[in-house]
């Protein structure tokens, strides 16, 4: 009795997963004996869940890899492979900056933590610089409050602004005498060029007195000019 031929036997998976068909059909000679041709991989995907990154170590995003042939894909169903795992880059994630103006207005606090562990953060407090703007003639303004630059990336300038009223003294004004504007509810005064002096008590008790303007030239006569005004008070010099 002539011996049959081996049966010829076209599969679309990889060979390893042949060897496991036969392994659970072992006494089927017809799949052990026959020659195989193979196509391409059936995969059995297993899920890979997302590994979170933290602040000094790679995560990792969620895939799926064949059983087989450990094709990567970035879908359940296996039908957008991959060529690498996807890599969630690690590092700090901030939060919104906050920032806090001291009560005199004189620095303004940056600060932000990272989200991933509160424990890291950064902060830095930087010098505030004061203008005021007003026009000529104007008996209004606006101080304007601006941070200095911060030299940690994510923070910015900041700036406040509060309206006053503004006092611009006569042109001709040669001195400021004494008690001229005692106890007076002025907020910005404007000194002009040609004033010569600032004379004793001149603004003494100026308790809403914010920012004074004062040419290079023009001496103060003695410190008691401003005994009484705000201890935040801005005496602008060039």
């Amino acid at each position: 009795k002539s011996k049959s031929s081996p049966s010829i036997v076209y599969y679309g998976g990889t060979k390893a997963q042949w060897g496991s068909l036969t392994s659970a059909h072992g006494s089927l000679s017809a799949l052990t004996d026959a020659t195989i041709h193979y196509k391409s991989c059936l995969h059995t995907l297993d899920k890979h869940d997302q590994v979170d990154a933290t602040c000094f170590e790679n995560g990792t995003g969620t895939y799926w890899e064949c059983h087989f042939c450990h094709q990567l894909f970035s879908d359940a169903a296996g039908k957008k492979s991959i060529n690498a795992v996807p890599v969630i880059p690690f590092g700090h994630r901030w939060s919104e900056t906050m920032y806090t103006w001291d009560e005199e207005n004189w620095t303004v606090r940056a600060k932000h933590t990272c989200i991933l562990d509160s424990t890291h953060f950064e902060e830095e407090t930087v010098p505030v610089n004061v203008t005021l703007s007003s026009s000529k003639g104007k008996s209004s303004g606006t101080l304007i409050y601006t941070s200095s630059p911060f030299n940690t990336n994510g923070f910015s300038i900041q700036e406040k602004k509060i309206p006053v009223s503004v006092l611009r003294l006569p042109e001709d004004l040669e001195k400021v005498a004494e008690y001229s504007f005692a106890y007076s509810d002025c907020e910005a005064v404007i000194i002009p060029a040609g004033c010569q002096s600032i004379e004793p008590y001149a603004f003494m008790g100026c308790e809403n007195l914010k920012y004074i303007s004062i040419p290079a030239k023009t001496e103060i006569k003695n410190n008691n000019a401003f005994t009484g005004c705000p201890g935040n008070m801005i005496i602008k010099r060039p």
